[in-house]
């Protein structure tokens, strides 16, 4: 019973309707008219038929496809192994097969149950020919073999466009030194021009005429004045990015909204991944509009700062040399420019030096200064010289 409900369960509904036909065919009979008794009931009969074939097609279609795209059995192993997708890729195109098979099912079954109660085959035959020839938009005629000729030609013109990206990722881009950035947006811009491009042959296909591109740009004024603005501005600001590459793919950017790497420039926004491993979504146009501090905008080289503080009775020069020892001990310090060390304040604990490094990788700022620390910790210990202590000490009341 379970299992009768799980596949049948549909059949609740036309309940109603299936016992007023019988109804009608019981009256026909009793009333002599047996050609609609007999049509009735064998409609009836063919239709039950029809139904019960096509969810068991459609619940056998839903086991297949989830019984192949298991990552157990074999044909999902395989399938994970060819095209590399991830897990949630793989169920998209086990949805994907299920609804393209359920569409297939209902054209296939729609025009069988109008034969069946409505249409004669002549009529569907007409009705066919009719949908097969289309209808005209303007100097278009829109028919199923138009659309299909659409279809495949915008399709191979993706599978062109992703086939000339991938060669030119691998046979090119990644045997030059360009840096990343310039890497990313050569491919973005290429791939974006081969989606056009693709859009533009398949229209073409169709028969489209490009001399009333007018009317096109009229039509497009009219959307955006209706609330493509935001849209159109943030496409146009990701092609200036692309363009002029004031941040690129592997920047460290800082906004009001946090800091963090610049992972991917899309058509819309950029994701920037900040050091917590947390995604912040910028639309391209506050990138364009907005004051944007990137740390490795032209060169990855930068500066970082060790403050520390003496004792008032430490000797400045001495300090001074220690400091400057051991940022020049330190093989991932630049030498030029080369390190400072400044004595910036007399502050109430003591002597306040600041001091200031460059380093090939502003991301490797944060560890080397820690190193800094570290080695500025030891010396100042082996040569008896004092860090002040900023919590004041205890002094008991006099009584």
């Amino acid at each position: 019973m379970p299992q009768q409900k799980l596949y049948f369960g549909w059949a609740a509904a036309t309940t109603p309707l299936v016992w007023l036909l019988i109804a009608a065919g019981f009256v026909a009979l009793l009333l002599g008219y047996l050609a609609l008794a007999n049509y009735i009931a064998q409609q009836l009969f063919q239709t039950g038929i029809v139904l019960v074939v096509l969810f068991l097609l459609h619940h056998l279609s839903d086991a297949a496809v989830e019984a192949s795209f298991d990552p157990q059995s074999g044909f999902g192993r395989f399938l994970r192994n060819v095209t590399g997708l991830g897990e949630r890729a793989i169920e998209r195109l086990g949805l994907l097969f299920r609804t393209v098979f359920d569409i297939v099912l209902v054209l296939a079954g729609l025009p069988l149950l109008f034969a069946l109660w409505t249409v004669t085959w002549i009529d569907m035959r007409s009705m066919l020919t009719s949908a097969t020839i289309g209808f005209n938009v303007g100097d278009i005629n829109i028919s199923p073999r138009l659309i299909l000729v659409i279809l495949v030609t915008f399709a191979l013109g993706i599978l062109l466009t992703k086939l000339v990206i991938s060669w030119l990722d691998r046979r090119i881009l990644s045997n030059t030194r360009i840096n990343r950035g310039v890497q990313d947006s050569l491919r973005t811009g290429a791939t974006y021009a081969g989606y056009i491009l693709a859009a533009v042959f398949a229209l073409s296909a169709a028969g489209l005429d490009f001399s009333n591109l007018a009317l096109v740009a009229g039509a497009l004024g009219v959307g955006i004045g209706l609330g493509l603005q935001s849209i159109v501005n943030n496409f146009v600001s990701g092609l200036i990015l692309l363009a002029e590459r004031p941040i690129r793919v592997g920047d460290w950017v800082a906004l009001p909204a946090g800091e963090g790497i610049v992972k991917r420039i899309n058509v819309r926004s950029t994701e920037i991944e900040t050091f917590d491993s947390c995604s912040i979504i910028v639309p391209n146009s506050s990138l364009i509009t907005e004051p944007v501090r990137n740390w490795t905008h032209g060169s990855n080289r930068g500066r970082f700062v060790v403050a520390v503080t003496v004792d008032q009775e430490s000797d400045p020069v001495v300090v001074l040399d220690i400091l400057t020892e051991i940022a020049r001990a330190n093989d991932k310090i630049l030498t030029y420019p080369e390190p400072n060390v400044a004595l910036v304040r007399f502050g109430p604990l003591g002597l306040d030096f600041e001091l200031k490094a460059f380093v090939p990788d502003i991301l490797d700022g944060a560890m080397v200064a820690s190193d800094v620390r570290f080695e500025i910790l030891r010396i100042f210990r082996e040569k008896g010289i004092t860090i002040p202590n900023p919590v004041g000490v205890f002094q008991a009341p006099r009584l």
